[in-house]
């Protein structure tokens, strides 16, 4: 009985060294969904944001969005008509550099664009769609919970193109993030 008690109690200790030590690798990543006004999106996007190292508020991550313009019809103030739509699709890399709630975030990514226009203006026909890719840069501000709840984003993200370079383009987020 004496060594059925003691191994009991070393199977025992194995077993929560082992669940601790499987708990402490299962913490989990940290994550945020927000809507982005301007910035990679272009125009209004949806992004889902993740961490690469678990249990961290900083550090490397992903981030994937989908966004673009519905489909516009109608006159422009000349008189001129247009028909317009847009769906972008932006992939990018980032890193946060900071402590707790308040992140210096920077990253570079590709913003993948599908673009329909039909316009007639100043009596000229302009017919065209298709797909185009703008490779852009993050440098911006980020505040996020230590835990879970509200994101804010504002960064300065510049793109650049068959069109050239464009520096002028700040973006704006705000969304959730979670563990």
């Amino acid at each position: 009985m004496k060594h059925f008690v003691k191994n009991l109690l070393l199977m025992l200790a194995f077993t929560t060294a082992g669940i601790a030590t499987l708990a402490a690798q299962a913490e989990p990543f940290r994550k945020a969904v927000y809507m982005e006004g301007l910035g990679s999106g272009v125009a209004i996007s949806t992004h889902f944001d993740m961490r690469l190292q678990r249990g961290r508020q900083d550090g490397p991550g992903v981030r994937i969005g989908i966004g673009g313009l519905s489909n516009y019809e109608g006159y422009t103030t000349d008189g001129d008509y247009v028909e317009f739509g847009l769906l972008t699709l932006p992939v990018g890399f980032n890193y946060l550099v900071g402590q707790r709630r308040n992140s210096f975030e920077m990253g570079v990514g590709t913003t993948f664009l599908r673009a329909n226009i039909d316009a007639e203006i100043d009596e000229t026909l302009i017919s065209g769609n298709g797909w185009g890719v703008l490779g852009f840069v993050n440098l911006g501000y980020r505040l996020q919970p230590l835990r879970n709840g509200l994101l804010l984003r504002i960064n300065w993200s510049p793109a650049f193109g068959v069109n050239g370079f464009q520096a002028g383009w700040v973006g704006f987020g705000l969304g959730y993030s979670f563990r």
